[in-house]
């Protein structure tokens, strides 16, 4: 009788190893390099203003704002696109002038 390493010995330790590198990977991703991906980036700003345009027409300034940019969207923005329009009323974010920005993501003016 032969003595050695079982085969599923050997196969459960590949499966543990390939588990530990997609944990790495997907916590240097988001943890460690937290600005979004310019495809998501940019699906992030079509949503915002979508909703900038349905809650504002016009896109402008209303100081109960209700659309927020968000600290991702802003972020990302700043990284991959000229950065999001914002400081509504009081430094909030919202939708004000924001009309020239979104004609890249949703063809408005």
């Amino acid at each position: 009788m032969k003595k050695g390493i079982a085969t599923q010995t050997i196969l459960l330790l590949l499966l543990g190893i390939l588990v530990v590198g997609i944990l790495v990977y997907l916590l240097y991703t988001y943890v460690f390099n937290p600005v979004l991906p310019a495809g998501v980036c940019g699906s992030r700003a079509v949503a915002w203003c979508t909703l900038c345009k349905n809650a504002y027409p016009d896109f402008q300034c209303d100081p109960d704002c209700v659309v927020p940019v968000g600290n991702d969207l802003s972020v990302c923005a700043q990284e991959h696109f000229s950065a999001v329009p914002n400081n509504c009323a009081a430094g909030e974010e919202c939708c004000h002038n924001a009309g020239s920005w979104c004609a890249a993501f949703i063809g408005t003016r």
